[in-house]
Order: structure tokens, then C-alpha cells, then sequence
């Protein structure tokens, strides 16, 4: 076991920072919080669905000869990569003092040398490729040898892994960035050894993947109650159950597609000021975590759907999947098909509460639905514009079909669409089919005049700027709007009350 002492102090870091010594650092894990190769795989199948079947084929060579040919098939973006700004600034550091800085690395030297030239602040590569379990000896043979060439009687060493344990060993200061509790326990040693300074907080992993299926976002899926609701069906214990199952089969699912969202737009939400802080894009959650957790929330999903819900639901699931991958992967980027995707997803989940629970859904709340949710949908695109307008880019905004000079329409089309859901309700209220359902449907007036409130409301906070991201995650943090969710279950009890 290799014996290095207690870790330092912040104090500490200073004057161990201003050394001239060489300092060599790890590239995967360490300069980058994450895996270059990958990083690769995700670009390659992302550009080229069809490829990951060939990078299957070449794992069966092992993980270097992989990396080599994804190396030479895959384009990567050293300017989109998570860096960890504490080792940017040790390197930074130790530059000013007048010490050397090189990087050392198992990776592909296409993609070593694509970083540091991207980075400006190496003095050189140590490219270490071949067998991972040598990897460590590897590296300290190769960073001993340029330190007997350039006469250096010391160096100090930054990793993040067991890999690094031989270099930390031999070196005078040893960095460990994101040390997780198992590799703090090796190395939060007692005796003899290179002094130690950990740098950057390790990760809590299983945090971050709550946080990555987005719990927040099953709210959406409450939607699958309305059919329920609006046919007054609420206390049907066999229909209340159904509703249930398919609320869990359909949030497993949107969760796996949010994985493959956030997989697919590494680098555009790397440009995002929030998105930049989801856990694959920062680099907090692994990238290798993503396909398994995708596979597990799907066979969960279709599972429920395939064993307790009519045969018609997996096809809404599967129909969800390939309308969400497509937005994913290109619709997004097309303007006016993305807010007709998006407000078509809201109104599929009302679709789905009709099948699971025996229920015709209406067309008339169809209608609404896609009217209203198409409002949202554009709300969503003016703020997007609007924080790009006021960051000063004049620019197509990224990752979207839209410029700057559409946001007057855009608006025009989202408070249009809002007004328009309002008066397919208010037509819907004066239909023989309401009189039938509802003995007191004079009081839902009161429902389509909320709605007018609510959106006009929307679209004032947007202009204003005060709406903040995803309206419908607005709506269910919003006090005005949970106060008016209240107020219309009430009148919906009191129209369909019979004396």
C-alpha cells in the first residue's frame, strides 16, 4: 500500500501552488470532469445511429484499441468539455511561479493533443496508451524519464483514480481532484510520503441520478388524471388504479428520455447558464451510467404497461419514445415543428389517461390541449430569445431554428394560441355535451375565465421578464397558479354536484 500523508488544508494550497517543481496532470477524471472516450461515443452515435454497432465490435479488441478507432471516427470539441476550473487554476498557478506543466494520459493522442492545444498551458504530452491495469506504471516510468532528461529531482502529480496511486506516490505533492470515499480512504494515510491537497468536492452519485430523471418534471404527467377528472370518474377504484399504473409506466419513460436528452446535448447545454449544471453535463454523474439507467427505466416502464394496462399503451410509450428522440436528435433545431412536437407530447399524455383507464377522451379536449399547451411551448421559446437577446448574442439561438428578430412573432403566435384554448373551452362549455354531463356547467364559465387570467398572466411575466424557465414547472411552484388550481376543482365539484 502506498503511503501518503493527510490531506492539507486550504491554507496550504498557496504555497504549494507557487512552486516551481513540474507539474503533471491525469487528463480523464482530472483536468476534465469526464471520459473522453465516452464523450466520443455519444458524438459518433449522435451524428451516426447506426455506429454504435460497430463500436460494439470494436470493444471485443479491448478498451485502447476502441478508443484508437472511435479516436479517427469521431469528432471531438476540446472547447465543449466540462474543464474543472480548481486544476485550471493550479495549473495556472504554477505556470506564473515558473514551473513546468505536462499532461499525461491513457487517451488517444489525437485527443491529448487536440486539449492541449486548445489549452495553451501545457509544455508537452505524455501519451501512456495500452493496458489499462498498467496504466499507473506506466505513467510514472514515463514521467520519471522526461524528469532525468530535463534534470528535475522532484515533481508534483494531480489525478483523480486508484490509476494514479504509483505517480501520487512518487511525487512531493499529490492532487487528488473529486476523491470519492474509497479512494480517500487509500489515500488519508498516516506517514511517510508526498505531502496531499484534495482539490474539488467528489460527486454524490446517487443524488445526481435522482437528479437526472428530473422528479420535478412527473408533474407534467398528472396529466394523464384528466380524462379522469373531466368524466367525473375520480372515485372509480378500478379506473383510479389504472391511472396510477400508467402515471408510474409513463414517468419511468419521460425519465429515460430525458437521459438520452441530456446525453444527446452535452455540448449545447455545456453553453446553457443552467443547463450547464445537469449531471452529465457538468460532469458530475458519469457518461457510462447513462445507456444502463436508460435500459433499466425502459424495461420498468413497458413492464407495467405491458402487464397491467390495455394492450395500446406500450404503443403510446413507444410513440412518446420516437417523438421525443426525434425532437432529441434534430426536430428541435426546426422552427415551429419543435412547439408543435412539444405541445403534441402534453397532448399524447392526456391520450394515454383515456386508454389505461377505459375513458373516450373528448375532442374537445384535445383540441384545448394542443392550443394551450402550444402557448406554453412558445412562452418557453420567448424567454430562450430573450435571454440571448439581453447576453448581447444577436445569433440563431443555439441549438434552436430561431433568431432574435422572431421574438415579436413568436409572442404574437403564443398569446394567439393561449386566447385560442380559451375559446375552444368557452365552446365547449355552451355544447350539449357539457349540459348532459355537468347539471351546474353555468358554473365552469368561471374555469374558461381563470384560464384567460392565467394566460394573460403568463405572458405578462415573460415580457416582464420574470418567468423563469419551463411554464409548466412555473405553474406548479407559482402560488397564483395553485390558488386558481384550487379554485377550478372547487367550481368543477359544484357544476357536476346533482341536488
Amino acid at each position: 500500500m502506498i503511503q501518503l500523508q493527510s490531506a492539507l488544508g486550504p491554507a496550504d494550497l498557496d504555497d504549494l501552488a507557487g512552486r516551481d517543481a513540474p507539474l503533471f496532470t491525469d487528463l480523464d477524471g482530472t483536468l476534465i470532469a469526464t471520459d473522453l472516450l465516452w464523450e466520443s461515443i455519444i458524438a459518433m452515435v449522435k451524428e451516426r445511429p447506426w455506429a454504435f454497432l460497430r463500436a460494439a465490435g470494436w470493444a471485443l479488441a479491448g478498451r485502447a484499441a476502441l478508443e484508437e478507432r472511435i479516436s479517427r471516427e469521431a469528432r471531438l470539441d476540446p472547447g465543449s468539455l466540462p474543464y474543472r476550473p480548481e486544476v485550471l487554476d493550479l495549473i495556472r498557478r504554477r505556470r506564473e511561479a515558473g514551473g513546468a506543466v505536462y499532461l499525461v494520459t491513457s487517451s488517444p493522442v489525437r485527443w491529448a493533443g487536440a486539449i492541449s492545444e486548445h489549452q495553451g498551458i501545457f509544455d508537452g504530452v505524455l501519451y501512456r496508451g495500452g493496458d489499462r491495469d498498467r496504466r499507473g506504471a506506466d505513467r510514472l516510468r514515463a514521467i520519471e524519464r522526461t524528469c532525468a532528461e530535463k534534470g528535475w529531482s522532484e515533481f508534483d502529480y494531480a489525478g483523480d483514480s486508484a490509476a494514479d496511486l504509483l505517480p501520487w506516490g512518487a511525487s512531493t505533492v499529490a492532487y487528488v481532484v473529486a476523491a470519492g470515499e474509497g479512494l480517500a480512504r487509500r489515500i488519508d494515510r498516516p506517514g511517510p510520503g508526498p505531502k496531499v491537497r484534495t482539490l474539488g468536492a467528489p460527486g454524490r452519485r446517487w443524488r445526481d441520478v435522482a437528479k437526472s430523471l428530473r422528479p420535478h418534471q412527473f408533474a407534467k404527467n398528472l396529466l394523464i388524471f384528466v380524462p379522469l377528472i373531466t368524466a367525473l370518474r375520480v372515485l372509480d377504484p378500478r379506473a383510479l388504479v389504472a391511472a396510477l399504473l400508467a402515471f408510474a409506466a409513463f414517468s419511468l419513460c419521460a425519465s429515460a428520455t430525458y437521459l438520452i436528452n441530456d446525453l444527446a446535448d452535452l455540448a449545447a447545454d455545456r453553453q446553457h447558464a443552467e443547463k450547464r449544471n445537469r449531471p452529465f453535463a457538468s460532469g458530475r454523474l458519469p457518461l457510462s451510467w447513462g445507456p444502463p439507467m436508460v435500459v433499466v427505466l425502459l424495461l420498468t416502464s413497458f413492464g407495467i404497461a405491458a402487464l397491467a394496462l390495455p394492450l395500446v399503451f406500450p404503443a403510446i410509450l413507444a410513440l412518446y419514445i420516437a417523438l421525443t428522440i426525434a425532437y432529441s436528435l434534430s426536430l428541435k433545431r426546426r422552427l415551429m415543428v419543435d412547439v408543435l412536437i412539444l405541445a403534441s407530447l402534453y397532448s399524447l399524455r392526456l391520450f394515454a389517461g383515456g386508454v389505461a383507464t377505459g375513458i373516450v377522451v373528448s375532442e374537445w379536449l384535445i383540441v384545448f390541449s394542443m392550443f394551450f399547451f402550444l402557448s406554453l411551448a412558445f412562452a418557453k421559446r420567448y424567454v430562450e430569445l430573450d435571454r440571448s437577446i439581453q447576453a448581447g448574442r444577436h445569433e440563431r439561438l443555439n441549438g434552436r431554428g430561431y433568431q432574435p428578430d422572431d421574438i415579436e412573432p413568436v409572442k404574437s403566435m403564443g398569446t394567439i394560441s393561449g386566447y385560442l384554448s380559451a375559446l375552444v373551452l368557452a365552446l365547449y362549455v355552451r355544447s350539449d355535451e357539457v349540459r348532459l354531463l355537468y347539471p351546474h356547467h353555468e358554473f365552469l364559465w368561471l374555469i374558461d375565465l381563470g384560464l384567460i387570467y392565467w394566460i394573460s398572466r403568463v405572458w405578462f411575466l415573460a415580457v416582464r421578464r420574470q418567468l423563469s424557465g419551463d411554464p409548466v414547472v412555473f405553474a406548479l411552484r407559482d402560488p397564483h397558479s395553485l390558488a386558481l388550481s384550487l379554485i377550478s376543482a372547487v367550481v368543477l365539484v359544484a357544476a357536476s354536484w346533482s341536488s
